[in-house]
């Protein structure tokens, strides 16, 4: 399962675009601490889609929010023929902390729900993972 969760601070507000065949997208960047002894900052790229990108735009530099998605890789060829990855976080549910808001994709948010129910009825007696 490919599910990821981030919380930090929103470096810049989001940048969003509609692409050539009319989907909004919206792209932010997450600073997140690592926590314990480190000191080290890490800087995600987030990528969200149609109604989350939507909502997200309204999102202001330096919130504090919490990213729920899953992690997708993209290869791509620099101009010099140089190949390169791209990492970055495709936002499902964002949650501004500071207040009530989420922001979710209905479609994602339903099958998420779905594969919690089912980790909640393995039960522990079975031996495996249960929330």
């Amino acid at each position: 399962m490919n599910r990821i969760i981030v919380v930090g601070d929103l470096v810049r507000d989001p940048e969003v675009r509609t692409t050539s065949t009319g989907k909004t997208v919206c792209h932010m960047s997450v600073a997140c601490d690592r926590g314990g002894k480190s000191d080290h900052t890490d800087f995600l790229d987030v990528v969200a889609w149609e109604t989350v990108a939507a909502s997200a735009a309204t999102i202001p530099e330096g919130a504090f929010i919490r990213v729920m998605g899953s992690l997708q890789v993209r290869s791509y060829e620099t101009a010099d023929g140089g190949k390169r990855r791209a990492y970055e976080i495709v936002a499902q549910v964002l949650v501004v902390r500071n207040s009530c808001t989420s922001i979710r994709d209905e479609t994602t948010t339903s099958t998420l729900t779905r594969q919690i129910s089912d980790l909640k009825r393995i039960g522990p007696e079975s031996g495996a993972f249960s929330l």
